[in-house]
């Protein structure tokens, strides 16, 4: 589990924008506050899963790492 950890993390140096830019998109998206962040690859595919609050509700908003879109 460690290794996969890590594999994640390295990951990231692939991605064309930055945990703070996935960040912004997804409370900018929402219209909340991030309040927990990651780079994951699953499925094939990476993306930045962004849990935001908004009004009292959680809502996780996955932003692909190359286009910033949520």
């Amino acid at each position: 589990a460690a290794e996969s950890v890590e594999n994640d993390a390295l990951a990231i140096a692939g991605a064309k924008i930055s945990l703070t830019q996935a960040v912004a998109a997804a409370e900018q998206h929402v219209g909340g506050k991030a309040s927990r962040a990651e780079y994951e690859h699953e499925k094939g595919q990476s993306v930045f899963e962004v849990e935001v609050i908004k009004d009292k509700s959680v809502m996780d908003v996955k932003v692909d790492p190359m286009s910033g879109r949520g």
